[in-house]
């Protein structure tokens, strides 16, 4: 694919997200190479068609690219998400304590953890713990 083809199919993607068109936009993303994309912002379009459209391993791999390049919070919160998203608790729990690092909000840390424990199947009185310190 030409690079000018590129820049148009991606600008229809962006053009469906902004209308909500998600699976529109999705098919229009399954026909570019999504390897050949060096924009972050454009990787962060993808990723979120990927979400919208319950693609998550799709949207894990770019959000996995896009944080090898730029360790930060919103991302690894985006990883987290997507880890509980697919049952991969182990991972999640991995990410969370590398957000723990760089995160400065204890209310972030505090929805992630409930998150992740809710997904555990941890009991009820365990989750409430959480949120009255």
């Amino acid at each position: 694919m030409s690079k000018y083809e590129m820049a148009v199919r991606v600008s229809q993607v962006q053009s469906l997200v902004e209308e909500r068109k998600y699976r529109k936009a999705a098919a229009v993303l399954s026909t570019i190479d999504v390897r050949q994309v060096k924009s972050q912002t454009e990787l962060q379009t993808f990723a979120e068609v990927y979400v919208k459209t319950e693609q998550f391993e799709a949207a894990k791999a770019i959000y996995l690219r896009i944080y090898k390049r730029n360790h930060n919070k919103k991302v690894l919160y985006r990883l987290i998400y997507l880890a509980i998203r697919t049952n991969n608790l182990d991972e999640a729990e991995r990410f969370y304590e590398e957000f723990q690092d760089l995160n400065h909000s204890e209310q972030e840390s505090l929805i992630l953890r409930y998150r992740i424990d809710k997904a555990k199947g941890a009991p009820f009185n365990r989750l409430i713990e959480h949120w009255s310190g």
